[in-house]
């Protein structure tokens, strides 16, 4: 029905005779389709601009990468040996294509160099020179990653180019003038205008450069390494000046729909296919193949009870040691905080009172059976024993030793032994209550000693695994590898915008043919700055924050000296972007 109606010829369409007739209905009509046209440049305009921004951000992941991997030289070999088996397929192929097309030719079946350095391109993409090919294995290698990283990284400005051209006001095309002007006519005046004059001819110019755009997006050889150039896309275009027919209009737009977007996805898939990141097969295929290998041979050599008593082992080692290294020895720090029954004590309260009232006793009553004591005598002897002063006992026990055996027959000096034997006691329980003094005041440190090795190893456990988790395609991995990208994606910004700046200072903005091409960058990093800012925490309003920031950025009302100004504001308030945890 769009076909038939843009044909113009409305009265067969509708087999109405009112329309015959009515020139000003005819009128309204034509109106409408250039407005329904109009809307349908409008919607393709927006869906061109969205691809070439999404584009981008698969792009600029691709290229960080391989910088990573161009940077480290332990990393490079691995990419060489998680990619050999399709190095050595390619090899194997160009081998047995040349040994078949050898043996074609009857004349050839002596081979005389069945095997030439040359073969050994295909351990490479198609692209490696046969220059660098007694270069270094680790060299070519790096080339290749190089290489890899400058195709995406002239594709990535290309795109971003070409967004550019499409935003810009004089290359692109301003649909906000267009709204303006028709919703500043009158109904009259929208009766009595032309809508070809107003709409069609700028709207041909724009479909003319989005397919030009898109034509040059995919006209180049992917595999031979070739890049557009966007300066060419006005190279020999002439717009018409005369005003398009419906039909023909529509004929672009379909063109576009149908043809050129559909292309324009296959070209970029390709791209990313010869120059992007390897895939997951590509590269986890050697911890899979080892980790398969050693399942089958550690399941021929051992049978499922030493697994189920492994794994019981390993349970009951951990349980008790939770329980008898780190929950036990908490609960008893615990009751030592709450003053509880003290458990590192030595003696008992009353032992050492006892001890020292059953010495005084003896010297007492040893001092009494040798001579008269009045009451004053006793008390400063009570003293004395409490002092630990045995003078008197000591006398005797020293007059008693003279004559030994009989002293202990009829003496005192197993009687003043004892009495020493009880003062050694007595100085034994002091000594023990002093140390049992210096353990209660320091119970507390005790208990954090007992405990602190088993935290320990807990808190190296739990810091293990929180780094496998921080590391993996989980929420916190992605916080951690969005802070990176963000931070690259606003040193690329803020180099932009500095170079924009300075170019504006010296009045150097005449020798630089393409400014759209920054704009371009800059949008494009703003939206990958956009896109990983979503993986940071809401607390705080910590993401709407940095987006207030990134809003900023591609704020169009803004001079590149406040842009710059912003990043230096990022750069100083947000913490996660001066982290180097990388």
């Amino acid at each position: 029905m769009v076909e038939q109606g843009l044909h113009g010829n409305w009265k067969t369409a509708t087999n109405d005779a009112s329309f015959r007739e009515d020139e000003e209905l005819e009128r309204g009509i034509i109106h409408l389709e250039w407005l329904f046209l109009a809307k349908m440049t409008i919607s393709i305009y927006g869906k061109i601009l969205e691809n070439l921004l999404i584009s981008t951000l698969p792009l600029s992941d691709d290229i960080h990468y391989w910088g990573e991997l161009e940077g480290n030289k332990f990393w490079s070999l691995i990419h060489l040996f998680q990619t050999s088996p399709l190095r050595i397929y390619s090899l194997l192929g160009a081998i047995f294509s040349t040994i078949r097309q050898q043996f074609r030719d009857v004349s050839s079946l002596y081979v005389r160099q069945p095997f030439s350095l040359g073969y050994m391109i295909n351990l490479f993409p198609r692209y490696m020179h046969t220059r660098f090919l007694n270069a270094p294995l680790v060299s070519l290698i790096r080339y290749e990653i190089h290489y890899k990283k400058s195709m995406l990284t002239s594709l990535m400005e290309y795109q971003a180019a070409c967004l550019g051209l499409l935003i810009c006001e004089d290359k692109g095309f301003d649909f906000k003038k267009i709204a303006e002007e028709i919703n500043g006519m009158t109904k009259e005046d929208r009766l009595n205008v032309n809508f070809c004059d107003i709409i069609a001819k700028k709207l041909i110019n724009c479909i003319v450069l989005m397919e030009r755009i898109l034509n040059q997006a995919t006209g180049f050889d992917v595999e031979k390494g070739e890049m557009p150039n966007i300066n060419k896309i006005f190279d020999n275009v002439k717009f018409s000046d005369s005003p398009p027919s419906l039909l023909a209009f529509y004929t672009h737009l379909r063109s576009v729909i149908i043809t050129h977007l559909p292309r324009y996805d296959e070209q970029f898939n390709r791209i990313i296919s010869i120059y992007g990141t390897p895939s997951t097969l590509t590269r986890w295929w050697i911890p899979i193949t080892i980790s398969t290998v050693v399942a089958y041979k550690t399941r021929n050599h051992i049978y499922e009870e030493d697994f189920i008593k492994w794994f019981e082992e390993a349970k009951s080692t951990v349980v008790n040691f939770w329980s008898d290294w780190v929950w036990e020895p908490l609960i008893r720090m615990m009751d030592t905080i709450r003053h509880k029954e003290r458990r590192l004590v030595l003696m008992g309260k009353d032992s050492l009172n006892s001890d020292l009232e059953s010495l005084e006793r003896m010297v007492l009553d040893f001092v009494r059976d040798q001579r008269q004591l009045n009451d004053e005598e006793i008390v400063n002897l009570t003293y004395r024993i409490r002092d630990g002063d045995l003078s008197m006992v000591l006398r005797v026990y020293e007059q008693e030793l003279k004559s030994p055996f009989k002293s202990t027959v009829t003496g005192n000096l197993i009687r003043t032994l004892l009495i020493q034997v009880q003062k050694t006691k007595v100085d034994m329980e002091l000594a023990m209550a002093a140390l049992d003094k210096l353990l209660k005041s320091n119970e507390l440190n005790f208990a954090f000693l007992a405990l602190g090795p088993s935290l320990f190893v807990v808190y190296l456990f739990s810091t293990w695994i929180k780094n496998i988790w921080w590391n993996k395609g989980t929420w916190p991995g992605k916080v951690k590898g969005a802070n990176v990208k963000m931070r690259e994606s606003l040193r690329i910004v803020e180099r932009l915008l500095v170079e924009r700046l300075l170019e504006e200072r010296d009045h150097l903005l005449a020798s630089h043919p393409t400014p759209f091409a920054t704009h371009g960058l800059v949008i494009c990093h703003v939206h990958r700055l956009r896109t990983y800012a979503m993986y940071l925490p809401s607390k705080n309003n910590l993401r709407g924050r940095v987006l207030d920031d990134l809003r900023a950025l591609d704020y169009p009302r803004m001079g590149v000296r406040q842009k710059v100004m912003t990043c230096e504001r990022m750069w100083r308030c947000w913490g996660f972007l001066n982290s180097r945890d990388e």
